[in-house]
């Protein structure tokens, strides 16, 4: 199995947007019917899914950083 996104709907007002890990793991977001337009760009965006390799030991917390706004960054 491999990672994957999945979108499901709508179904009573929301589409269900689940992303996959290749292990297994889930994760679910409600995307309301109403903002259905933004999933057409996910879909764009990442025609082949979603790859985010795993960082460790960057010695950096990253918890809440944003990228491209960290303030140590110019």
């Amino acid at each position: 199995m491999s990672g994957m996104i999945n979108i499901h709907g709508p179904r009573a007002g929301k589409y269900l947007v689940e992303f996959r890990t290749d292990d297994g793991r889930t994760l679910g977001l409600f995307v309301p019917a109403s903002h259905g337009e933004v999933l057409g760009v996910l879909q764009e965006a990442m025609p082949y899914g979603l790859l985010v390799r795993d960082v460790v030991g960057t010695g950096r917390d990253t918890t809440h950083s944003t990228p491209g706004l960290d303030s140590d960054q110019d």
